[in-house]
């Protein structure tokens, strides 16, 4: 019985490290990107890649800094048109390959969804098996799916905060020039 505590326990304790990992490299997209955006406006763009270098951990934080530099080679460039969907483009690219990082550890919550399953399908075998076994591979289970879906939606906050910060860096420079 001592045995199938543990690998439930472990089970459950590998999806929580997953969720903590993730929430260990989030920050607030949508008050990160206000501050980034002050700055873009102020004509502050060495401050707010700087801002972005502060977040080291962070995927947005780190596509957008990509971006804005590549904003700042644009030079005057970046008022033309299709500029915008050209430093959307790449950090979209950038920002999907820094979350397919992110997903690489997705391993860890199977894992432990695993172990938590082969606690509770031992606990069947078991004469006097109790129900709370049972619950281990529902809340691995729980867990990871939190997990994908915390992914996704900081993905698609992301997307739409990087827009932001494109147009935002192009309506300045044409603001700057004119």
């Amino acid at each position: 019985m001592v045995l199938i505590y543990i690998l439930i326990g472990a089970g459950i304790g590998l999806t929580l490290l997953r969720m903590v990992m993730l929430i260990m490299v989030r920050i607030n997209i949508k008050m990160f990107n206000q501050m980034v955006i002050k700055l873009i406006n102020a004509g502050n763009t060495d401050r707010a890649i700087k801002l972005c270098n502060a977040a080291t951990r962070s995927a947005y934080a780190e596509a957008t800094k990509k971006m804005l530099e590549q904003a700042q080679e644009m030079g005057t460039g970046v008022k033309e048109m299709g500029a915008t969907k050209r430093l959307l483009d790449a950090f979209n690219d950038d920002l999907d390959a820094r979350f397919a990082k992110l997903h690489k550890s997705d391993w860890l919550a199977s894992l432990g969804v695993l172990l938590a399953v082969a606690g509770a399908a031992l606990s069947l075998g078991a004469e006097d098996a109790p129900l709370l076994p049972l619950l281990g591979p529902v809340v691995a289970l729980g867990l990871t799916f939190r997990t994908r879906s915390f992914l996704k939606k900081e993905l698609l906050v992301g997307r739409e905060a990087g827009t932001a910060v494109a147009e935002a860096y192009v309506e300045a420079a044409k603001t700057r020039a004119a």
